[in-house]
């Protein structure tokens, strides 16, 4: 049976003005993700956006295949990977380093 995620917003309007942590709802079992990052005043933003991942909830480590996101445009979309996403948990970890803006985060993909 297959189950297509429809784009859901996580995240709206959220001030990248300092540090975030955003965990993302429950991705286990899906294929062919992908995350849309929309940036409003992107070329003031100075920090790194990373995706984290855990097996158990609890102990998060850095995603390998999501490269952290330095530099900032106004659009970015970021195409996971065509396999099936293996954690049951996963989040969004924004470090700010300067600079202010906002983003909205919309995830996508199928459940097979």
């Amino acid at each position: 049976m297959k189950t297509v995620l429809n784009p859901v917003k996580v995240l709206s309007a959220q001030s990248l003005a300092a540090t975030v942590t955003k965990d993302l709802p429950e991705l286990f079992a899906y294929y062919g993700l992908a995350i849309q990052l929309n940036f409003s005043a992107a070329n003031t933003l100075v920090g790194s956006l990373k995706m984290q991942v855990s097996v158990d909830g609890e102990n998060f480590v850095d995603y390998a295949s999501f490269t952290p996101i330095t530099v900032f445009s106004a659009n970015s979309i970021f195409f996971l990977d065509n396999k099936m996403f293996p954690f049951k948990a996963s989040r969004l970890v924004y470090t700010a380093t300067s600079g202010a803006g906002t983003v909205d985060v919309w995830i996508d993909g199928v459940r097979i």
